[in-house]
């Protein structure tokens, strides 16, 4: 699953503010990955890893990070482990959900003027590279602090200062999960289709206070801009040229989070450990660090819990797991709604899914009935009652409903109808040769130079046995009506390289929504004319008419006309089926109670969130 918390805090970039956001894509070719003991702190036995384990919460994830650059991560497994370090301006409250200072001292933002905010740092948040034996946490040894750029720093001084949060901006302006969102900012837009010659709207006017400009306004620029990962100048300042290659060695991940990257042994485990000198002492977790460990299907995953090598399992495990744990009273089952949703979508470069001429501005949507014919052909009933054993909903829209205040009931639907599947394809001049459909211009189905067969890709069955099931569904359910089709599974890694650089016909994937607004909207679907390799439109959809109303959406500050905006928008992509949701599956999430009895909370999203980190406590109280 992908991630998107692009409307979350740092806190929640596990999607990262990408994406990102995330539910977080760049291609992966051409990023080497050093596999040296020395570059990843490696333990060399069995016994040093059980020791990693005293102390440490354990979690069972079931895969593991891609990579520790943290300006490429993108998959949910990266994000599991690198959200832990970061840290951002703005958190939320844990109930309200509403936003509230966090390494932010304050900030100032009147919508009567939404064109310029400002926003104060804490002082004394140090990298956790700060030479603490020299310095230790006394504010301003020797520094100047009128002097906002940090020459003046002694060597081995390492706090966070607006420099560092401007700099962050730039960093990212060009980064294909970023761009986007900083389009706000862009106050000199070079018009040149390379974003990272821009002049953003963010300064330093002091050591610790950033001045925004925008160009435009932007209906939540507190969550969308100013919460924003702040990455460490005097580390990346040297890999502006290749930040989208670098694979830093452990040492050179330093953020200011309420963790540490310890150790990485590739295809093992992580370790994370607490970092001490954090700066908001009263949230400093109650554990020694977080131990992930790599079980690639649940069937282990669930042994390792019920044996108490892992502590709690980062994915959500089938139902029919479920009695084995109530069973058993040392494990707990937590089940929350999920603001994400999984779904299939198609190539529309390629003329038999999309348009006639993809780059062009007077394309035709010429692949429209094809994927009508596909939704009807697909029994999302059967997927929810047979697979998810009624542990979920039927999907519609690219918004969940336990986000209530911006789903829209009114969606068009596609019910399960293979004649009608049929009938649009007949009405629609697709003809019929040796029983096996073709295009009206008499392409293979699945476009020019095609071999005539729709290849769905998607995770394997060890991954995500629904989505490996569900795809087999329909490609029988379409070669039954005469559309040749197949499922291929593909491991996770390959399957979103695939999708980052275009190269699919059709893919089941999922998204986790890390926010309540419905912001993505705009990322997912608006026209990208970069059609940017690794960003967040992979299919390639593009309406102006959609342009022009998400564009109104994410300008728009009163919320209800914002809501009727999102609702607009969830017509046009059911209608056009950039998207094709299938499900809404519930979170159910199993835990150990007999090491951390208590401090789990349970939010929408699951209960691996900063405030069980906090409050997990060994004793019962």
């Amino acid at each position: 699953m992908r991630t998107i918390s692009k409307k979350s805090s740092a806190f929640g970039v596990a999607v990262s503010l990408l994406v990102v956001f995330l539910m977080v894509f760049c291609t992966f070719s051409g990023m080497a990955q050093p596999d040296t003991k020395e570059s990843y702190n490696i333990a060399e036995t069995d016994e040093q890893i059980t020791k990693l384990g005293h102390g440490y919460l354990k979690v069972a994830m079931q895969d593991e990070p891609k990579t520790i650059n943290t300006v490429i991560a993108q998959d949910v497994w990266d994000w599991n482990v690198l959200g832990w370090l970061v840290d951002g301006p703005i958190n939320r409250q844990k109930l309200s959900r509403q936003p509230f200072p966090w390494m932010a001292e304050s900030w100032e933002y009147n919508p009567a003027n939404p064109l310029h905010a400002t926003m104060t740092l804490k002082q004394g948040i140090y990298w956790t590279d700060h030479d603490f034996d020299t310095y230790g946490e006394d504010l301003h040894a020797g520094v100047d602090i009128t002097n906002p750029d940090k020459s003046g720093d002694p060597a081995g001084y390492r706090e966070v200062t607006a420099s560092d949060l401007v700099f962050s901006y730039n960093l990212v302006k060009d980064a294909p999960r970023y761009q986007n969102a900083l389009d706000p900012l862009r106050i000199d837009d070079k018009g040149d289709n390379d974003p990272s010659n821009d002049v953003l709207g963010v300064v330093a006017v002091d050591r610790y206070t950033v001045e925004y400009t925008l160009v435009r306004p932007t209906s939540d620029l507190v969550m969308d801009i100013m919460s924003f990962i702040i990455w460490p100048e005097h580390i990346w300042s040297a890999h502006l040229g290749d930040k989208l290659t670098w694979q830093p060695s452990i040492d050179e991940v330093v953020f200011s989070g309420m963790f540490i990257l310890d150790q990485w042994v590739k295809g093992s485990f992580v370790t994370l450990k607490t970092n001490p000198h954090y700066f908001n002492k009263s949230a400093i977790p109650n554990i020694d660090g977080i131990l992930f460990r790599i079980y690639t299907n649940t069937d282990a995953a669930i042994l390792a819990l019920e044996s108490n090598e892992v502590d709690f399992i980062a994915w959500t495990i089938q139902p029919g797991y479920i009695p084995q744990i109530v069973e058993n009273p040392n494990l707990e089952i937590a089940q929350t709604q999920e603001m994400g949703f999984f779904y299939t979508s198609y190539n529309f470069r390629n003329r038999a899914f999309g348009y006639d001429n993809f780059n062009s501005p007077d394309r035709v949507d010429v692949g429209k009935p094809l994927r009508q014919a596909i939704a009807h052909c697909i029994n999302k009933e059967e997927i929810v009652l047979k697979l998810l054993q009624g542990k979920g909903t039927v999907g519609d829209s690219p918004v969940s409903p336990a986000n209530s205040l911006y789903y829209n009931t009114t969606v068009r639907t596609y019910p399960f109808d293979p004649a009608r599947a049929t009938a649009i394809l007949d009405a629609n001049g697709y003809q019929k040769v040796g029983g096996w459909y073709r295009a009206p211009n008499g392409d293979p189905i699945d476009g020019p130079g095609g071999d005539g067969v729709i290849d769905i890709i998607h995770p394997p069955a060890d991954y995500d046995p629904v989505r490996a099931e569900a795809a087999r569904m329909i490609a029988d359910q379409l070669t039954q009506v005469g559309i040749r089709a197949k499922n291929t599974p593909l491991d996770f890694g390959s399957l979103v390289q695939k999708t980052n650089t275009h190269d699919f016909e059709m893919f089941l994937l999922g998204w986790s929504i890390g926010g309540e607004d419905a912001g993505y909207l705009w990322d997912f679907f608006r026209s990208d004319p970069r059609d940017t390799v690794g960003g967040y439109n992979s299919p390639g959809y593009r309406n102006a008419s959609y342009d022009a109303i998400v564009d109104q959406m994410v300008e728009e500050i009163d919320v209800d006309r914002r809501v009727e905006l999102a609702k607009w928008a969830q017509g046009v992509i059911t209608e056009d089926l950039a998207y094709n949701v299938l499900y809404y599956r519930d979170n159910i999430e199993a835990y150990r109670t007999t090491t951390y009895p208590t401090g789990w909370w349970r939010q929408t999203g699951g209960v691996f969130n900063q405030w069980t980190i906090m409050g997990l406590r060994t004793t019962p109280e």
